[in-house]
């Protein structure tokens, strides 16, 4: 199946009605429906995040984000060691965390 996640989601709502049907869940009517609710909630959100996924970062973008991150990353030694006191202090706040 190309859907796999549409057809998983599509079974458990079925199982759900089965059960309440079959008097298998004896549930409230309000919890069960916000259980439907939630479901339908964790879909949407499967397809946003999906949604972000396919959609392709400009390339521009890119390779500005990667300039800023290398020029980052050479600078910070550097001002580490102008602003604290001596070499592995520098060290240790550069790569230390």
């Amino acid at each position: 199946a190309t859907h796999k996640v549409e057809y998983v989601f599509q079974l458990l709502q079925q199982l759900v009605v089965d059960g309440m049907e079959s008097k298998v869940l004896s549930i409230p009517p309000p919890i069960l429906s916000r259980s439907f609710q939630e479901m339908g909630a964790g879909l949407l959100t499967y397809h946003e995040a999906k949604k972000i996924a396919c959609v392709p970062l400009p390339y521009a973008y890119a390779v500005i984000t990667q300039a800023i991150l290398v020029v980052h990353a050479c600078l910070t030694p550097w001002m580490m060691a102008h602003f604290v006191k001596g070499a592995w202090s520098a060290f240790i706040y550069t790569f230390g965390g």
